[in-house]
């Protein structure tokens, strides 16, 4: 693949410096994490309601508490379903507040019903292990609920706030049942689980931020580290292969290619030293980048399959070689003569009108066996015989006769 590109595009200190990373984009992250599959994450709820339906068939309210498991089981695959809606309004890359605001209520909703399932139990006449099997239940699924969400801001409040608001009533109401040591132990106990999510909710933000900027950091490094070999590998002006890689490149080609026949183009920009010194150095860069964009169109109508079949490179200064692979000589001279009369006919409106452009091109055939420097120096002898004959046109190495396309200048 041949890219232009500039050394001016590539600077250290810009490729490998990750961005902030916002908050927001933060928590969204954590969220969509924590959600994952609504539906499979709420099945260990059935655990805890089991436990606590088994208990209740010896307490006289069990009709009440077991309509109450129903109801929570409807309310938790409706907190998934909401919950699978956000998920999905984060992958259209849609608003969530909407969304969020109706499942943290559908979940606030079915919290409410943990606190609802301590009034079956609040009866005084009840003497067996009934009250404390479901009350540990209860308290213990809640909190490990507000826990398991401490990742999704907002989440653990609305659990905990739906459950102290039956709950703390229904503990209010019963309060000669319950006692006092009861009452005070689950409100400090409640208040102390809020902090400890909130810290928790700061941690994941921090670790996931960090994380996030490392995975930023090091797609910027691989960026980086692709236009360092990209760069290495090719002309930073035009884009071109760099002389060393087209000799690696081209020697490839010929050994992919030992039974076909192959040919070297040698191209040399004419008076580019004037162009230079009279139009300056900006304006020659702008020229080199011309001609090589040029040169590759020429190349790539005859070689359909272009990636595989032949290496254009910068050869160094205005000069320029390609290595065809499966071309012969009389194909290889078409090429040329192609790229000759493209510099030739090109305008550039930005270009002053007297700057012209044209080359001297000399092309070998490059056999099996034989050195690429051979090849290439046979196609160098060539093209200072164009040069010699005037400029502007191509010549065949070893060939007597002279091939001019426009003229001499």
């Amino acid at each position: 693949m041949e890219m232009p590109i500039s050394t001016d595009a590539f600077r250290g200190s810009d490729m490998v410096s990750a961005e902030p990373i916002d908050d927001k984009q933060v928590k969204t992250e954590l969220l969509y994490r924590a959600i994952g599959r609504p539906v499979i994450n709420r099945l260990p709820t059935l655990l805890p309601l089991s436990v606590i339906a088994m208990a209740a068939s010896g307490i006289p309210e069990r009709m009440f508490l077991w309509g109450l498991i129903l109801i929570y089981s409807a309310a938790t695959f409706a907190a998934a379903a909401t919950a699978g809606l956000v998920k999905k309004a984060i992958e259209n890359d849609r608003n969530i507040k909407q969304s969020l605001r109706i499942w943290l209520g559908v979940e606030f909703a079915a919290s409410a019903i943990w606190g609802l399932m301590l009034l079956p139990i609040a009866d005084s006449s009840l003497v067996g292990p009934e009250r404390p099997i479901i009350t540990a239940v209860v308290m213990v699924t809640v909190a490990a609920g507000s826990l398991v969400s401490a990742n999704v801001i907002g989440l653990p409040k609305a659990i905990i706030a739906g459950f102290i608001a039956t709950a703390l009533p229904a503990s209010v109401f019963f309060y000669d049942n319950y006692g006092a040591m009861l009452v005070a132990s689950s409100f400090l106990m409640f208040l102390g689980l809020i902090h400890l999510v909130s810290m928790m909710q700061k941690e994941a933000v921090r670790n996931l931020k960090t994380e996030l900027e490392n995975k930023q950091l090091t797609s910027r490094l691989a960026e980086a580290l692709d236009i360092a070999q990209y760069l290495s590998r090719h002309d930073s002006l035009t884009g071109l292969l760099n002389r060393r890689d087209f000799e690696t490149t081209a020697k490839k080609l010929r050994q992919s290619h030992s039974h076909s026949s192959m040919a070297i183009i040698l191209l040399d920009l004419d008076h580019f030293k004037k162009i230079n010194d009279r139009f300056g150095h900006a304006t020659g860069d702008e020229v080199l980048k011309a001609a090589a964009g040029i040169i590759k169109t020429p190349v790539r109508a005859l070689h359909m399959s272009a990636g595989a079949q032949e290496a254009v490179a910068r050869w160094g200064g205005e000069e320029f070689v390609i290595a065809l692979a499966r071309t012969s000589l009389e194909e290889a001279k078409i090429v040329a003569e192609r790229i000759c009369l493209a510099l030739a006919q090109y305008e550039n409106s930005n270009w002053p009108p007297t700057l012209k452009l044209t080359c001297s091109i000399g092309v070998a055939t490059w056999g099996d066996g034989e050195e690429l420097n051979n090849a290439i120096d046979q196609a160098d002898l060539a093209m200072f015989k164009a040069k010699s004959l005037g400029r502007n046109n191509v010549q065949i190495a070893g060939e007597q006769t002279v091939e001019t396309l426009i003229g001499p200048e």
